[in-house]
């Protein structure tokens, strides 16, 4: 029983740290064109996607990876709006911050595996 829950909490902590990156676009790019270089495997897509996917994969290993949930608030702009399911709406990027620390400090042991990323 320990370990379903377990399983469901990675799970749960994994689609809202998904969710979030994909709610807020542009995280830490602040409105700004992205100008990123793209590697072979995704030379079709524009650069702002390949951007965009950067910050993501940044925000996952620095967020859950390597539980630095004090530095969730600086992806999200002031005003960002995290939909996390039956906890609600959370309005801020401070208290997305504090919501995404206390994720990360109550599951000490996440190590999530990302297996692809879908733009």
């Amino acid at each position: 029983m320990t370990e379903i829950v377990r399983h469901r909490s990675r799970r749960l902590v994994l689609g809202m740290a998904l969710s979030a990156a994909a709610i807020c676009g542009g995280l830490a790019l602040s409105g700004s064109p992205a100008s990123a270089h793209t590697n072979s495997k995704h030379a079709a897509q524009p650069a702002s996607v390949a951007a965009n996917k950067k910050v993501i994969l940044a925000f996952l290993k620095d967020i859950l990876v390597e539980h630095h949930g004090d530095h969730a608030a600086s992806y999200f702009t002031p005003n960002a709006q995290f939909h996390a399911g039956t906890v609600g709406t959370v309005t801020g990027n401070a208290n997305i911050g504090g919501l995404l620390t206390a994720v990360v400090t109550a599951i000490p042991n996440l190590h999530p595996a990302l297996q692809d990323v879908v733009a």
